[in-house]
């Protein structure tokens, strides 16, 4: 419950492909690398993780029951 790596970006073609995403990553001679870089920015870490951060979107989201009562 304590959480683990950064969440998928959008649109990187769900979990299998972000798999596939994260170890082109791990190897800046990959083809595709330069080109993930580029569309996610320098600052992308896959294994940043906050639990703080993550409990702080879920109350601004009202995420439970209350939100909808």
């Amino acid at each position: 419950m304590d959480g683990a790596r950064n969440c998928p970006p959008e649109d990187c073609g769900g979990p299998y492909a972000y798999k596939d995403f994260l170890k082109v990553l791990q190897n800046p001679a990959h083809a595709d690398y330069d080109n993930f870089v580029a569309w996610l920015g320098e600052d992308f870490d896959p294994e940043y993780f906050s639990l703080d951060e993550k409990n702080a979107l879920l109350k601004r989201k009202e995420y439970g029951l209350w939100g909808y009562w």
